[in-house]
């Protein structure tokens, strides 16, 4: 993406919200057809949406070489972030996901957290 430059866009990228968004809306989704709405449910999403987010960030670490090569603009790769910076991003956003899931008090939710993780 090269809409935007500072740091948050940066941080931003790494996550990448448009895809994480439309995942934890449509899990939110079903959660709310088959259990009805509840503030466990919100709580569960936004873990899924830290979980996700993560990932994304961890994806970034692990493809350099090919995002040099095929996404030359991605934040890691063009310079705007760090490794540690992004190793950082990753650890709050999989201990924000681990510790909102094991608050739902839902063992599927923790497993599903862990498995991402």
């Amino acid at each position: 993406m090269t809409l935007g430059r500072g740091p948050a866009f940066s941080y931003a990228a790494l996550t990448r919200p448009y895809t994480v968004l439309p995942l934890a809306l449509l899990a939110y989704g079903i959660g709310v057809a088959t259990q009805g709405p509840s503030a466990r449910l919100v709580v569960a999403t936004v873990a899924l949406a830290f979980a996700l987010a993560g990932a994304f960030a961890y994806n970034d670490l692990r493809d350099q070489d090919c995002d040099r090569v095929n996404r030359p603009a991605r934040p890691l790769v063009s310079g705007r972030v760090s490794g540690r910076d992004v190793r950082r991003l990753v650890a709050l956003s999989f201990g924000a996901s681990l510790a909102l899931a094991v608050a739902t008090a839902s063992p599927a939710t923790v497993a599903f957290v862990l498995a991402v993780a």
